[in-house]
């Protein structure tokens, strides 16, 4: 019979054993190396479906007895462009590059985020737990884009960015990897692409990620210098005087590019009740406050996923099965939107040589599917795609269904 142990809330637990103790212990410390979550982020993880873990203090206790009794080992392996990870899942990307003409598709391993009935339901208890998740499986493909990022780098390269959860993690881990693994590579640039609109991530409210904060943190551990870097310095949409942007960020205006950039990686939004565009009261949105509304009040409560945008433009991905109502009010609330933002047009987006995408989730999935199967009409032909296993393998049955 197992020992009680009462604590000082009144609860009580049985005392584990040192066989159960190694488990908990190897479980944790396989999410610190392998995914590379906070105790935070393994507090959750774990505790999901029954409490195992009492608070990050024991998660911190726990991941240092597998260190003390050599529960796991690492096993370092040098990083090359073509190098398997254990996180990856090359065969299943190999899949998806044949029936989505994608040449570069990175998988990962993660079945993070893959419910998307909170959506329809702003009461539903699973809500909090579905943003979490996200924001949790956003940091998973960040860090899968900076090592595609990283091994791809080369001297005088001119690097793009859109914004959001899936850029900015991928410049938190470019930080780690620069710090392990130095390139002292000269000429770099770096430019933004995006009208400024303070961005959170969903369930950590504790960094800034729109674009040209990323831009100038990435530029920061690039060692790019301050002649190098270009930023957009405007607001996310402006009703009048647009001329400015000819002045403050040709880099984004209409037209050809001076020197076209190399690589660009962005991310995809579904403009549902948790995007930021909708949350956003500042001056920055003002002059887009009323198409917001619209949109807030008359679409998107009864369909929340009809409408998605690659650095700020606007695009229709609802179904055959959408009301043709919706469909026509929708495209004139978005002709309107994508009249106003800031931000790089899809076509001259199109132009840069290297486009990835990082993307991944089950509210992400129409989006994905949409730009994939029209990226002609789209304007916007990717060459690298970075998402998670569950939307991959949804991607395959569809894209194959239509061939």
């Amino acid at each position: 019979m197992k020992e009680k142990v009462r604590h000082n809330d009144g609860g009580v637990r049985h005392r584990r054993s040192a066989q159960e103790l190694d488990e908990l212990a190897f479980q944790v410390i396989s999410l610190s190396l392998k995914e590379a979550l906070s105790a935070k982020e393994i507090l959750y993880r774990m505790n999901r479906h029954q409490e195992m873990i009492r608070d990050e203090r024991e998660v911190q206790w726990l991941a240092s007895r597998a260190r003390q009794r050599s529960l796991a080992a690492i096993e370092v392996e040098r990083q090359g462009g073509n190098q398997s990870n254990a996180l990856l899942d090359p065969e299943l990307g190999r899949r998806l590059s044949s029936v989505s003409g994608v040449r570069d598709v990175t998988i990962v391993k993660s079945s993070l985020a893959s419910d998307e009935s909170y959506l329809f339901d702003l009461t539903a208890p699973q809500r909090g737990e579905a943003f979490t998740e996200s924001d949790q499986l956003h940091r998973l493909l960040g860090q899968a884009a900076a090592r595609y990022f990283w091994d791809r780098l080369r001297q005088n390269d001119k690097i793009a960015l859109g914004g959001g959860r899936a850029i900015g993690f991928m410049v938190d881990a470019l930080e780690k990897i620069s710090q392990t693994e130095p390139k002292h590579y000269g000429n770099i640039a770096v430019e933004s692409l995006v009208g400024s609109m303070i961005i959170w991530p969903w369930s950590e409210k504790q960094a800034n990620l729109d674009s040209d904060a990323v831009a100038v943190r990435l530029a920061s551990i690039l060692g790019v210098p301050q002649n190098k870097v270009s930023l957009v310095h405007l607001p996310v949409a402006l009703g009048s005087g647009r001329e400015v942007i000819n002045l403050v960020a040709p880099h984004i205006a209409e037209g050809p590019y001076d020197v076209v950039p190399d690589m660009v990686f962005f991310g995809m939004g579904v403009l549902n009740s948790g995007h930021n565009l909708l949350q956003d009261t500042s001056p920055q949105s003002h002059s887009i406050r009323e198409e917001i509304e619209e949109l807030r009040t008359r679409i998107l409560p009864s369909t929340p996923t009809v409408i998605a945008e690659i650095c700020n433009r606007y695009f229709w991905i609802g179904g055959d099965d959408t009301p043709p109502q919706v469909r026509t009010a929708v495209e004139k609330i978005l002709k309107k939107l994508n009249t106003k933002t800031i931000a790089v047009p899809l076509d001259k987006l199109n132009k840069i040589k290297e486009k990835v995408l990082v993307a991944g989730g089950a509210q992400k999935y129409r989006g994905l599917y949409s730009v994939l199967k029209e990226s002609r009409e789209f304007e916007l032909e990717l060459t690298g795609l970075i998402t998670d296993e569950v939307s991959a393998r949804r991607l395959i049955t569809e894209l194959e269904g239509d061939s």
